[in-house]
């Protein structure tokens, strides 16, 4: 229904009712993705040689990174 959210597995689905009588809907991914694989909120993993760990935004900050020197 317009101007609700709802989360489906790992997705919210967001309608809002815009000023001029259109609606917008949008479907966010809760937690991150990387090179196919879902992480959550908070969660830190590392790929290769570099850590990560998941925003509340969907984006990752890099925690560190090992060099093979």
């Amino acid at each position: 229904m317009a101007g609700e959210s709802r989360i489906v597995g790992r997705q919210r689905h967001e309608c809002e009712v815009l000023g001029d009588g259109r609606v917008r809907y949008q479907v966010k991914v809760i937690g991150c993705m990387r090179e196919g694989q879902h992480y959550n909120i908070a969660q830190v993993f590392t790929d290769k040689h570099v850590r990560y760990q998941c925003m509340n935004d969907g984006s990752l900050d890099v925690l560190a990174y090992k060099s093979n020197v």
